[in-house]
């Protein structure tokens, strides 16, 4: 255990029984004193630790749940079943004798039926099996008093509960008390269930969290002030972590201070919070303070990997100090598809459908290939709420005035490939189903609107409309679907203007009023949260649904600390003194949200403020403290960075000589010689902490190469020492050997100077040609035997000048010149929608094309003839449907029938048909198109109309030719049979499509009779 004693951060799994904790810090280096920060180990079916639960109940005197049950019950179910449920976590990653700094216990809500209660929490005094206990068998083996309690939710609410069983923890880990778990108990006549270890869902199981350090002795020694350390993992005695130290600051000014959670209220460290062009990340207890803030609204973006994106909308008062939480919801793992294809991507509350070569990616380039869709689906009518994106207000597309929403669902829709995000390319569409909860009260046929998140403004935006049906797959549920043309979070909401409010009052426990808390209205008979903050005054109002059942709370949503319930009768807006009053009354340990109090520093002795070593502070969120966190204390030096680690005032002290990988220059040859003639450094490369030898240097020769007046003893002189006779002239090349004579190259002539008896020497070789880079020229520059080789200047991209496939070209070296050759040289002309034969004029003269076809249609739409279009040979048809004629036995209308509805007379039309399985007319149907003018109305039915009749459940529906659906009927006249009328509104007047069929999958049979 001394290992896990030690670690600043670890996780914790089970391997064969075995709990090993692993190191996620700096460990592999030194292992830091353990008084330099906590450990925290979680216990959790599945993920790390051994945890038992079963739950167990007193009809059943010899019967309990055994481990195959997801749901742990307690509490009194619908039948006068009494029940209790057990929980032990095996806390042996924790060092016997560490001292607990904190331990909580994180349970998930699955549902409670009847008021809000809470459930006790009672400490275990007998041994139990999860295999084998029993009511029988356990009986009374725990504590009459609770530890801890609870909270719960009514009214089917679900979500994260989180409590404190700290001491508890402690008992356990100093064997004061065994440890044989907990019991689960709720005297109320009501039954709540948890989700328990075997849940299909891995993050809503039982969790216990514990936080220890491992320095505590437990006895006051003689040289310990104020505190307790000198246990057996301790190397030195330092204050306890987390001792406050210091004043409590306010933040300056006007300021903000956001908590960002996730959707199980855990801290989210590292999110990205944007506010007024400033952009902070989230510290270790997921806050981010803004100061300086102008007065008036604010909003926040949030962002953090692996969750939906979300916002904040806040109205600060001026001078006002607020708090308040961001909770986000988790993506989904990815799922991947082809986006080459069609493809439809189905869970289990959320179907997308995508047409293929739909998206592109963030440069507007097409995507090809595999693509992954995440998704972040929240229902609201649970717990699922408080992580939204943002508030429940939304701007009409008609108005553009602001509406509260009532939601049915929502989620969040990403879509990437190799992590980068893509989006619908302009004018595509896809088609989006929510499966709808059964609290949302909905009705088949209803048309409900859709709304999209807008993260800049922190508000929805009304953007079209989805119709609700019955799901095809699953009988009794509902399914909302809607076209949509790009992707972020969507959501099902009727806006709602029967408006009452809450004038909500905030007072601390001696009744002073509190500014810059967060009050929240949450709607429990309907699907609505909205928030604001207290002023001065202590005052905030908050917009809530008339005859709604609604709670007002104080605290964050997920464990408010103060609420009342109420259900406002009056009309009344904001600033109107006919708000509902509700009084909150809250305990209060420390000063204004965002106050900030540093924290004692557990490093070693003097190595505070010395390189990267700094002190931890804690926040106030407006009701106690938070953890203290950002503390930075030694640990081993990394030799690869210029950071003072080790907090000594030297960098990289201890370190290898040099860095592996580095370079330096150097030099051996004598001083004064360096830079002198041809001496010149090299270089020296730091291979495993060590230099390698100087590579690539000259030093001095020892004598003078004579005859080409160069310095190689490097003494600032040339030749010196070289002996011939005055006036003699000889041959001479410097070039590489093998080069004199070929292609350009030849050698020159060097004159001896000087006069006789005194010093003489060779003069410079001149007229010589040495090789040079190849040239094109069509001659031999660098003088290897070869032209113009390695095609010298070309290679580059160029335009030839020419028009279609033959422009893009590449330079080459031809002859001498560097000409543009075509990449693609020009051939007879074919539909592929390009300048094949560099005419300037793409598939002209209709290449392929030109022979008589089918097109598949029916009536005068059969005939076509092959065109070459868009790059393709399609069959066109050689005439539009029409009318029909009842003057001719043709089928003018192409809908396969001659002359239909020509004999119903009175300005009515007919047409009989006969079909099953057309999934509620959307397949299989049977067409007639009208061509209908704005204003104009059309009466359609299987009833209702003279010649009309139906045989089975019919269901008829009126689509635009180029647009969705405009209207739909399915019973009318007190039968199965069909009828409803439709006026064209103002501009959208042309042709419509009647589709007849039946409902659902069955068969049915009738005549439609129509009138316009």
């Amino acid at each position: 255990m001394l290992a896990a004693s030690a670690l600043a951060c670890s996780s914790v799994t089970e391997q064969d029984g075995t709990v090993v904790v692993v190191a996620t810090s700096h460990a592999k280096r030194r292992q830091a004193l353990s008084t330099e920060g906590q450990v925290c180990v979680t216990a959790q079916r599945g993920a790390a630790g051994h945890v038992e639960d079963a739950s167990i109940w007193q009809v059943a005197q010899k019967k309990g749940i055994d481990g195959a049950h997801p749901h742990l019950n307690v509490g009194t179910s619908p039948s006068g079943d009494v029940l209790r449920s057990l929980l032990r976590f095996d806390l042996a990653a924790v060092p016997t004798g560490a001292h607990v700094l904190s331990a909580r216990l994180t349970l998930f809500q699955a549902n409670k039926g009847g008021p809000d209660s809470s459930v006790n929490v009672l400490r275990t005094t007998a041994p139990w099996s999860e295999g084998t206990v029993t009511w029988g068998s356990f009986g009374n083996a725990f504590e009459s008093a609770p530890v801890a309690r609870i909270p719960v939710n009514g009214k089917g609410a679900s979500g994260y509960r989180t409590v404190d069983v700290s001491q508890l923890a402690q008992g356990w880990v100093s064997g004061a008390t065994p440890n044989y778990g907990i019991v689960l108990d709720d005297a109320n006549p009501t039954l709540t269930r948890f989700a328990g270890s075997e849940s299909p869902h891995a993050a809503q199981r039982p969790a216990l969290t514990v936080c220890y350090v491992t320095c505590y002795d437990g006895i006051q020694n003689g040289d310990e002030t104020g505190f307790d350390c000198g246990g057996a993992f301790c190397g030195q005695c330092n204050p306890p972590p987390g001792e406050p130290l210091g004043s409590p600051v306010e933040p300056e000014g006007t300021s903000l201070l956001i908590r960002v959670v996730g959707a199980d209220t855990a801290p989210i460290a590292g999110a990205t919070v944007t506010l007024s062009g400033v952009e902070k990340t989230t510290d270790g207890e997921g806050n981010a303070l803004f100061e300086g803030l102008s007065a008036g609204e604010a909003v926040a973006q949030v962002r953090a990997t692996g969750f939906a994106p979300g916002t904040v909308t806040i109205a600060l008062e001026e001078g006002t100090h607020g708090g308040t939480t961001a909770a986000l919801s988790p993506l989904s793992p990815p799922i991947a598809f082809n986006a080459d294809v069609d493809a439809t991507i189905i869970t289990e509350e959320v179907k997308v459908d995508l047409p293929a070569g739909s998206l592109l990616d963030e440069n507007g380039q097409p995507v090809t290939g595999t693509a992954e869709i995440a998704f972040a689906p929240i229902d609201p009518t649970t717990d699922d709420i408080l992580s939204a994106p943002g508030s429940f207000v939304g701007i009409s597309s008609a108005t553009g005035e602001a509406h509260e929403l009532e939601s049915g669902f929502m989620a969040e829709i990403s879509l990437t490939q190799n992590g980068r995000p893509l989006q619908l390319a302009p004018g595509a569409t896809a088609s989006v189903t929510f499966t709808l909860p059964q609290q949302f009260n909905a009705v088949p046929g209803e048309i409900i609107q859709a709304w999209w998140f807008d993260t800049e403004a922190g508000v929805w935006r009304e953007d079209g409309f989805g119709l609700v049906e019955e799901s095809p797959t699953e009988p009794g549920k509902l399914i909302w679907t809607v076209e949509v043309s790009h992707f972020t979070s969507w959501n099902c909401d009727r806006p709602w203007n029967t408006r009452s409010c809450a004038n909500v009052l905030i007072v601390d426990q001696d009744g002073r009023p509190l500014s810059g808390r967060t009050v929240t209205a949450r709607g429990l008979s309907y699907s609505y949260r909205g928030s604001a903050i207290t002023g001065a005054s202590g005052r905030a109002c908050v917009p809530v649904m008339r005859g709604g059942f609604a709670r007002i709370s104080m605290g964050p949503e997920y464990a408010p600390v103060a609420w009342q319930n109420i259900t406002p009768n009056e009309i009344a807006s904001c600033g109107s003194s006919s708000c509902t009053p509700v009084t909150l009354t809250v305990n209060v340990s420390c000063g204004a949200p965002g106050t900030i109090q540093a924290c004692a520093y557990s490093g070693r002795s003097g190595t505070q403020g010395v390189g990267a070593c700094r002190a931890g502070y804690r926040v106030c969120d407006g009701l106690s403290w938070g953890s203290c966190t950002g503390q930075v204390t030694p640990v081993a030096e990394i030799c690869e960075n210029t950071i003072d680690e080790d907090c000594d005032g030297q960098l990289n002290d201890g370190c290898p000589v040099c860095v592996t990988g580095i370079t330096e220059p150097c030099y051996a040859g004598p001083a004064g010689t360096e830079g002198v003639g041809l001496c010149h450094a090299g270089v020296k490369t730091c291979v495993n902490g060590a230099w390698s030898a100087c590579a690539n240097q000259v030093v001095p020769k020892g004598s003078e190469l004579c005859g080409n007046l160069q310095d190689e003893d490097c003494d600032g002189l040339t030749n010196e020492g070289c002996t011939c006779t005055p006036g003699e002239r000889e041959s001479c090349y410097t070039g590489p050997v093998g080069t004199a004579g070929v292609g350009v190259c030849q050698a020159g002539e060097r004159t001896c100077f000087g006069t006789s008896g005194s010093r003489v020497f060779w003069g410079a070789c001149t007229g010589e040609v040495k090789p040079s880079s190849e040239s094109c020229d069509n001659r031999d520059n660098d003088c290897n035997g070869q032209i113009d080789d390695g095609n010298p200047g070309g290679g580059g991209t160029c335009s030839t000048g020419q028009p279609g496939v033959c422009t893009q070209g590449t330079m080459a070296c031809r002859g001498g010149t560097l000409v543009c050759a075509a990449n693609t040289p020009s051939s007879p002309e074919i539909c592929d929608g390009q300048d094949n034969d560099c005419d300037g004029q793409s598939d002209e003269s209709n290449p392929g094309g030109g022979s008589s076809c089918s097109t598949g249609l029916a009536g005068i739409c059969s005939a076509g003839t092959m065109t070459c279009q868009s790059g393709g040979l399609t069959c066109m048809q050689n005439r539009q449907p029409v009318a029909e004629d009842c003057n001719t036995s043709a089928d003018d209308d192409c809908d396969g029938q001659v002359n239909e509805g020509c004999n119903a007379g009175g300005g009515m039309y007919s047409f009989h048909y006969s079909a099953s399985n057309t999934s509620s007319a959307t397949q299989n149907t049977t067409d007639r198109h009208v061509s209908l003018a704005a204003g104009q109305t059309i009466t359609i039915g299987t009833c209702g109309l003279p010649g009309a009749w139906a045989s089975g459940d019919t269901y008829l529906r009126l689509y635009r030719l180029f647009g969705g659906l405009v209207a739909a009927s399915d019973d009318n006249c007190s039968s199965l049979a069909s009828y409803f009328m439709y006026t064209v509104p103002p501009g959208a007047g042309g042709t419509y499509i009647i589709k007849a069929g039946c409902y659902s999958s069955g068969a049915c049979s009738g005549n439609v009779v129509y009138t316009y």
